[in-house]
């Protein structure tokens, strides 16, 4: 039974799905032990199983990767200690997963409710504007009526004053 450590560093291997990537490539080579976790220097793997095995899976690592990697170096060493079996690293892995889906799905939530109530805030200032509007148009319907009275009553006079004017013209 073989077993190796590897250490993959880079800019971008952290918080984009490469130790699921991993995991299923460990899987399908048949790698009996397998974990992987987040480290300072990048993503660390343990895994042990049969030689070919665990050799087909160090070539994997060390050629592919996920598509959004930035990878700078791949570290492979002999390891001697103790590695999970691969079924308790996915179930352990799965739940640490699944965790961050219900924290990204609270702050979703918290998110809708905080748009609802903006949105909310928003309508209602709408509506109140709206309301002013009403009220500016129906005392521009006001002043008009005002002004139209006005106007016909100057008008009135104007034309009763050219009569007047028309009259004494008329007379010299």
């Amino acid at each position: 039974m073989m077993r190796k450590r590897i250490v993959i560093n880079g800019t971008v291997v952290q918080d984009i799905g490469y130790r699921l990537f991993l995991y299923e490539y460990a899987d399908e080579a048949d790698v009996t032990e397998f974990q992987t976790r987040n480290v300072k220097e990048g993503v660390e793997v343990l895994v042990g199983g049969e030689d070919g095995n665990v050799d087909t899976f160090v070539d994997f690592v060390k050629t592919e990767r996920p598509e959004e990697a930035d990878v700078k170096a791949v570290e492979v060493e002999e390891y001697q200690g103790k590695i999970r079996p691969i079924e308790r690293f996915a179930q352990g892995f799965m739940l640490a997963q699944m965790g961050k889906f219900v924290n990204i799905g609270m702050e979703m939530l918290a998110t809708e409710k905080g748009i609802k109530r903006d949105t909310g805030m928003t309508l209602d200032k709408q509506d109140m504007t709206l309301e002013k509007q009403k009220e500016t148009i129906e005392e521009l319907k006001g002043v008009r009526e005002d002004v139209k009275a006005y106007m016909e009553e100057r008008f009135e006079r104007i034309e009763r004053e050219i009569t007047d004017i028309k009259a004494k013209i008329e007379f010299f």
